[in-house]
Order: structure tokens, then C-alpha cells, then sequence
């Protein structure tokens, strides 16, 4: 259960950070969003110089850029005119192609954002950007840091899931032996092997005894092996004294 909740916890933050990764690119800057990007195509086929708050942002020496962030966010987020007068021909341009964009696209000034002011009311903070939006290499620092993060985070991920295989397959091991053995399978097991043992031991006196018989067979037979010799030498005798008998009853018939 631990080995899983840490799998879950490690794949939560290997999604995080594989997001922030697609986010960061692979180098350079990132363009502004969809929305953004094409009201710039409008404006400059309007003929109106104009440039996306983030570029201007990433121009701006790295200490104003936190400051101009906090005072206009919406501006970043938008469209700055190079010109204020333009604002006229820009809404214009805008109204006219009817891009209906998704997200709030704010329409200002490159001067509005330079001017000292105490910038947009209501604003209590303002979520840290991406990196690659402004600073090339604060976004290729935190690239290479998720990078490390993620190729670590992916090992220990593969040993979790070995451990993770190797606790299932033993989990489904005991179950199958529950299976197989419940309880009381022990005590009929213990049972079945004493009653194995003691048969064994009956076969072995049996064996035993076999062999000490078949030893007195052997003995037995070699004794009236030997008694034959003897025997066949007597019979032998009693043929010759009963073929002389025969040949004296043969001679007295004749006289």
C-alpha cells in the first residue's frame, strides 16, 4: 500500500512537471497566446504598429520586468500599440474582423506600461509566469532542473513498479495457495505424512524381510546343490551294480 501511494504521489508530480516542461518549449522564447497573436495579425495588416505585452515584458531589464508585471498584468497579457493615437484605427481593425477571442486580449500603450503609476486596481498578486514568456535563460535553468527532476523521478518510478509486480505476483501466489490448502488442509497434510511414514517404515521391515528370506532360499539352494553331486554320484553307482545284476542274471538263465 505504501509502494502504490508513492507510485501515485511520484505520478502525480511526473504529470506536473512533463506539463511544465510541454510549457517551456524546447529553446527560445514562447509567442504569445493564440489570441494575442492574431490580434497582432489584424493590427498589421491595419497598418498599426503594435507588439504583445509579454515581448515587450522580456525586453525591459530583469528588475523592472516582476514591478511592470504587478502594475499591468492585463497589458503583459495584451496587446501594446506602439502609438496611443493609433487606439482609434486599432479598435477599428478589431471590431471589424471580429475575432471573438476566448480570453480577455486588452488593448494599450507601450507608453501606459512606462509611465510611473500605482497600476491596475483590485489586483492582489499575480500568478509567477512561465520563464520562457520573458528570459531565455531563467527558462533553459528551469528546463534542465524538470529535466533532471523527471529522468530521476522516472527511475525510482521503474523500481516501484518492479516492486509493485514482484509484491502482485506474490500476493497472487498466497492467494492461490489459500486456495488450494484452507484451513485444516495443514492438519490433514501432517496427517497424511505421518500415515506415509509409518507405512514406509512397514515397507521397510517388509523389505528386510524379504531379503533375509530370499538370503536363506539361496543358502538353501546352494546345500542341495551341493547334496546333488552326491546324489547323482550314488545313482550313478546303483546303475553300474544294476547293469551287473542284469548281465549275472543273463549268464545263470543260460546254464
Amino acid at each position: 500500500a505504501e509502494a502504490e501511494r508513492e507510485r501515485t504521489r511520484l505520478l502525480a508530480e511526473q504529470d506536473r512537471d512533463s506539463r511544465a516542461l510541454r510549457a517551456l518549449g524546447e529553446g527560445g522564447l514562447l509567442p504569445p497566446p493564440a489570441d494575442v497573436e492574431q490580434a497582432l495579425a489584424v493590427l498589421e495588416a491595419a497598418g498599426v504598429r503594435a507588439r504583445s505585452g509579454w515581448r515587450h515584458l522580456s525586453q525591459l531589464p530583469a528588475g523592472a520586468r516582476e514591478a511592470t508585471l504587478r502594475r499591468f498584468p492585463h497589458l503583459v497579457g495584451g496587446v501594446l500599440l506602439n502609438d496611443p493615437a493609433d487606439a482609434g484605427r486599432a479598435r477599428e481593425a478589431l471590431d471589424a474582423a471580429r475575432g471573438l477571442p476566448c480570453a480577455v486580449v486588452a488593448v494599450g500603450s507601450v507608453r501606459a506600461v512606462e509611465e510611473p503609476g500605482p497600476g491596475a486596481p483590485g489586483v492582489e498578486f499575480v500568478v509567477a509566469p512561465n520563464p520562457a514568456m520573458v528570459d531565455e535563460d531563467a527558462a533553459a535553468a528551469v528546463r534542465e532542473q524538470l529535466g533532471a527532476e523527471t529522468a530521476e523521478r522516472s527511475e525510482r518510478l521503474a523500481g516501484l513498479q518492479e516492486r509493485l509486480a514482484a509484491d502482485r505476483e506474490l500476493a497472487a501466489l498466497l492467494r492461490e495457495w489459500v486456495g488450494r490448502y484452507p484451513p485444516g488442509a495443514l492438519d490433514e497434510l501432517e496427517e497424511a505424512r505421518s500415515g506415509a511414514a509409518r507405512s514406509a517404515v512397514d515397507a521397510r521391515e517388509a523389505l528386510e524381510a524379504s531379503v533375509a528370506e530370499i538370503a536363506a532360499i539361496d543358502d538353501r539352494a546352494e546345500e542341495l546343490q551341493a547334496a546333488r553331486a552326491g546324489l547323482d554320484e550314488a545313482a550313478a553307482t546303483a546303475r553300474e551294480r544294476a547293469a551287473g545284476l542284469a548281465t549275472l542274471r543273463g549268464v545263470a538263465a543260460e546254464q
